[in-house]
């Protein structure tokens, strides 16, 4: 059993994680503590303690570069960074507080508006900025029980990893955010994420497989996300649309969704400009979405295959199959899509949905019949399938009601 070293016994943090031994646990005390970025290692537990807060610098030269990414990225610093470790423990009470905003050049000081959906603004991004938690190549973590606010960009980035656990988190970044996902889980494996509580500026949970960025062709897959309570003027769960690899095996059950753009969204595109590692589409399948109540969401299920320029459909090589969506209870506002290119064997089993749409939104549109990648465009019918192979319904029950908004 290794020893406890209490954080304010040394001159900062960096010092007293570099002193531990293998499986010491370093204390982080009650109280406000300044840090510059930290560089974790294997075989190591870091507790904060009940009223703990970790203050992170407001100048990116204080934040851990990135390490380990074989293509460039914007989110090239950390505040928290684990790469090529094992065996890392973080838990506790306490708070990371990250100081995003300072890295949002047109920050105005708004407060984050928790229902804001749909017309919101967007902060404008420094070309430079941290995620708050950074993890590549890594085995064996285990995050449990602390928060963490404000993150300038991504808050949980996992690149590569297997064995993770992340158990009963609180993050909460500005809505207003750019990119302030909750967790990043990309290319990595045997991920188990339960009882968090994620309000975020972006996605609240989003499975990529950007493997330019890791530097080999790893799955993203064996992902469960359960009894989780999120909330995003994006998505609450994506999967897909960074990198080419593939994205299978996912659970999704028994969460709470509210107020939020997107329920569950699947996206394989092949974009009309090269970025974030895509070249030919991400490969999506055997995923369920099981359990799940959804109040005040726009869009509450959204699959989309194909690419952002007809003249690039021969070039596309992604797909999205075997779905189930079971056992959902939806208050939405808008219609839901499923379709695409290449999307097969989707079944829905025990679904209540109810669309509530404001007429005038959409006076004046034409109809289409696939909307955009994200999700833009009138579509008459609160469910539309377009081009899907092998569709299964049973069970499922939608209602709509259009209304005219009052001047």
């Amino acid at each position: 059993m290794g020893k406890i070293l209490r954080s304010t016994d040394y001159a900062s943090l960096q010092l007293a994680i570099d002193a531990a031994g293998a499986f010491d646990t370093v204390v982080v005390p009650s109280g406000t503590h300044e840090c510059p970025g930290v560089r974790l290692k294997s075989n190591l537990t870091l507790r904060l303690e009940p009223g703990a807060v970790l203050l992170a610098p407001r100048d990116i030269t204080g934040f851990l570069p990135a390490e380990m990414m074989h293509r460039k990225s914007t989110l090239d610093h950390c505040f928290f960074g684990g790469f090529g470790i094992e065996n890392l423990v973080i838990e506790g009470n306490g708070v990371f507080e990250c100081n995003g905003d300072t890295f949002w050049s047109d920050y105005d000081g708004t407060p984050s508006l928790d229902d804001c959906v749909l017309g919101r603004r967007v902060y404008q991004s420094m070309p430079s900025r941290p995620t708050a938690m950074l993890f590549i190549n890594c085995r064996n973590l285990r995050l449990n029980g602390f928060t963490i606010r404000n993150a300038a960009a991504y808050t949980i980035w996992t690149i590569g990893c297997e064995s993770v656990r992340m158990e009963n988190l609180t993050i909460r970044n500005h809505r207003y955010g750019p990119n302030t996902d909750g967790l990043d889980i990309d290319c990595s494996r045997d991920v188990w994420v339960s009882g968090c509580d994620i309000n975020a500026g972006d996605d609240c949970i989003a499975l990529k497989s950007d493997i330019a960025i890791l530097g080999r062709d790893q799955a993203c897959e064996r992902i469960h996300i359960s009894h989780c309570t999120l909330s995003s003027p994006c998505c609450a769960v994506r999967i897909g649309y960074e990198g080419d690899g593939a994205i299978r095996d996912v659970l999704v059950s028994d969460n709470l969704i509210h107020d939020s753009n997107k329920g569950f969204d699947l996206i394989s595109v092949l974009p009309a400009q090269a970025r974030f590692g895509i070249s030919s589409g991400a490969n999506i399948e055997n995923i369920i979405f099981k359990g799940a109540v959804m109040r005040n969401v726009r869009q509450a299920l959204a699959a989309w295959s194909g690419t952002d320029l007809p003249e690039d459909a021969a070039n596309y090589r992604g797909s999205i199959k075997n779905l189930l969506f079971a056992d959902l209870q939806i208050d939405a506002f808008d219609s839901s899509f499923i379709g695409g290119f290449a999307v097969s064997e989707i079944a829905m089993s025990n679904i209540r949905m109810h669309v509530r749409r404001n007429k005038s939104r959409y006076r004046g549109e034409t109809p289409v019949v696939m909307p955009n990648v994200w999700g833009r465009g009138f579509l008459p019918q609160p469910l539309t399938f377009y081009r899907v192979d092998n569709p299964l319904l049973r069970d499922v029950r939608i209602s709509m009601e259009e209304y005219e908004e009052e001047a």
